[in-house]
């Protein structure tokens, strides 16, 4: 709302359309964290899954 205008619509939707982005790849990293916390603490799962990739 710069001088009291209120923003054009297609603003406020390309705003939301950025925001939705960025929530759904702060989501992707927080999993892939998460992910990556699990086979740290569970180095034998990492190591089977290892495993079977290559046979």
């Amino acid at each position: 709302m710069h001088n009291g205008c209120p923003p054009d619509p297609s603003e406020l939707m390309t705003m939301a359309q950025h925001i939705t982005h960025l929530l759904q790849d702060h989501q992707r990293w927080h999993t892939l964290a998460d992910n990556a916390a699990y086979y740290r603490d569970h180095p034998q799962v990492a190591a089977r899954i290892a495993a079977l990739q290559t046979s």
